[in-house]
């Protein structure tokens, strides 16, 4: 597995990003596993089957200048931002074939992401709902895939500390919730990793987590894989249509 560490300061290109690595995975059966870690700044991320008009308060979002962008994976609606970080996996099918199985396949990828909080900063989480991590019964991260004919893409969303005021403002409250969350509101449901464990050291868990994944080397994107990251940023990211509707 290859570790690339690459985000950028616009969120429809760190998006855009996301599909490029994903694409080999539609008609290559012997593509390299990729280990992505990325932040954003303050944005809304929109799963790629949900209804606008059901996960975002637009007028405020619009209001404050925080964009809108509907990713290529399923799952809810998220507000990223300075203190949260994103975990990627790009995971072809000939690395593990019970990766084809979704819910084998969450159980696999968040052990390795609890093994590796527990063994650099002895924090235990649990798996809750179908894909969340919790502490407690309070969300840290929560999980979202695309699937394509040869392997996966793997998102998660780590909490370092929470934006209750933004989840607030931005996020309209679900209406499909996991049994565990009941009633409770974004922010009496989540928390964030330092609000936990305020000496919680970030870098110790990804030095910890590239040793679970016994990552090989790390790597960049290739100039074609930028180009076609900038033009998917401009011309699919960054436009109303899809981030409203889902279409291009």
């Amino acid at each position: 597995m290859f570790y690339l560490q690459h985000d950028y300061d616009d969120p429809c290109y760190n998006l855009a990003i996301e599909e490029v690595l994903l694409e080999p995975f539609i008609k290559e059966s012997d593509s390299s596993a990729i280990f992505r870690v990325w932040k954003n700044p303050k944005s809304v991320i929109i799963g790629r089957g949900e209804k606008f008009s059901n996960q975002v308060f637009s007028e405020k979002t619009q209001a404050d200048n925080v964009p809108v962008i509907r990713r290529v994976s399923g799952g809810g609606t998220v507000l990223h931002g300075p203190e949260n970080i994103n975990l990627s996996f790009f995971l072809p099918f000939h690395l593990n074939s019970e990766l084809k199985n979704l819910k084998s396949s969450y159980t696999i990828i968040l052990n390795w992401v609890i093994e590796a909080l527990n063994k650099s900063n002895n924090l235990q989480l649990n798996i809750n709902g179908s894909c969340d991590l919790v502490y407690q019964e309070k969300k840290v991260s929560g999980t979202a895939q695309a699937r394509k004919r040869h392997g996966i893409l793997h998102h998660m969303t780590l909490l370092l500390h929470a934006d209750y005021s933004g989840m607030q403002q931005y996020l309209k409250e679900p209406s499909k919730r996991p049994d565990y969350r009941s009633e409770r509101t974004h922010s009496n449901f989540v928390t964030g990793i330092k609000d936990i464990q305020p000496n919680f050291n970030l870098q110790s868990f990804i030095q910890s987590l590239k040793t679970v994944l016994n990552i090989q080397s790390s790597l960049s994107l290739t100039a074609l894989q930028e180009e076609k990251a900038l033009l998917l940023s401009k011309n699919k990211y960054s436009k109303d249509n899809w981030n409203q509707t889902g279409k291009i």
